[in-house]
């Protein structure tokens, strides 16, 4: 199809073709219905590089899968408090924090504890095709203001 000498006919269909490529191709090398959902808790985005803070987590304490179809199953929490060491893991069944995981949040915010890393792993959540799937781990910082 292609001969040694481009010329701007040969230049032409080779652009088109790349064109092609890049439309087709999926994007990160996974097409969008094998993707496994991204999780909020609550109305918290947890890929944002901005921390959560304490009201927000308390609000919602769900993992909400963003994609309609998709339902948490079952997943690991664990805390990191700034300075001190880690509470957990806690294991989940379902999608909502557990009273006591609550309950240690609303520990620290009497112990004056100002910054905590939360560990979110082994995140399970099952499709709208009944497939389970595992989610990446998520971690993201919690404020206490």
């Amino acid at each position: 199809m292609f001969t040694a000498y481009p010329n701007s006919t040969n230049k032409s269909k080779m652009l088109l073709f790349i064109a092609l490529i890049m439309l087709c191709a999926p994007k990160n090398g996974y097409s969008q219905a094998a993707k496994e959902p991204i999780v909020t808790l609550g109305e918290v985005d947890l890929t944002s590089k901005e921390p959560a803070t304490y009201d927000q987590v308390l609000s919602d304490p769900e993992l909400v899968p963003v994609q309609q179809g998709w339902e948490v199953q079952s997943f690991t929490l664990a805390y990191q408090p700034k300075g001190k060491p880690t509470f957990g893991p806690f294991k989940n069944t379902g999608s909502q924090l557990t009273a006591k995981e609550i309950s240690i949040l609303k520990n620290f915010k009497k112990e004056e504890v100002d910054r905590i890393k939360v560990y979110v792993e082994d995140i399970k959540a099952k499709g709208p095709d009944g497939t389970v799937s595992v989610i990446p781990p998520i971690v993201f910082y919690i404020v206490m203001k």
